[in-house]
């Protein structure tokens, strides 16, 4: 299944390295800059014919153009590279991901972050093991979470690694006299 989101970034990747701007790129395709904005945000895609133009322009392939060929997780370095939001979370939620996720949370908007727990949440139930959840410190996870994140998630498998890492906590408050 092709990805607008993926297909739009790569888009985007290619143009700039080729120091074209999207209005340059419109008029070589005859297409409105807004067409131009709307494929590289993921919104729509180009046609047959311009996919053809841009592979020419681009010096690619349509593979490659397309992400045909492009399964390898996203790393925290691509992550730390990729302004776009919905791809690197739309890899998430594939569990294609090549690093702790916990470590990187504060990157995402609130609604980002509950679409991530409901992944994790799934996967976790589901006993489906990707790099996401291979990589993932739940500990870490669990206390960087919100508590309404806390409320989406309760699995008792955080709970209980919690409890474990820190046993029950007890306060003696010693009588000064």
């Amino acid at each position: 299944m092709l990805d607008l989101v993926k297909i739009g970034n790569k888009i985007k990747i290619e143009r700039t390295g080729k120091n074209i701007s999207q209005e340059q790129l419109s008029e070589m395709l005859y297409v409105s800059r807004q067409a131009v904005s709307k494929w590289e945000m993921g919104m729509t895609m180009p046609s047959i014919d311009n996919i053809c133009f841009l592979v020419e322009i681009f010096g690619t392939t349509i593979d490659d153009l397309l992400c045909l060929n492009d399964n390898k997780p996203i790393s925290a370095e691509n992550l730390r590279e990729n302004e776009n939001n919905p791809y690197v979370v739309g890899a998430i939620v594939e569990g294609n991901v090549d690093f702790d996720l916990s470590e990187e949370m504060y990157r995402f908007s609130p609604e980002e972050r509950i679409v991530i727990v409901r992944a994790v949440k799934n996967f976790d139930e589901n006993g489906i093991d990707n790099s996401l959840i291979t990589n993932l410190n739940r500990r870490y996870f669990w206390l960087k979470l919100t508590d309404e994140e806390k409320q989406l998630l309760d699995i008792d498998r955080y709970k209980e690694e919690i409890k474990n890492d820190y046993g029950s906590c007890t306060i003696h408050r010693k009588k000064i006299t």
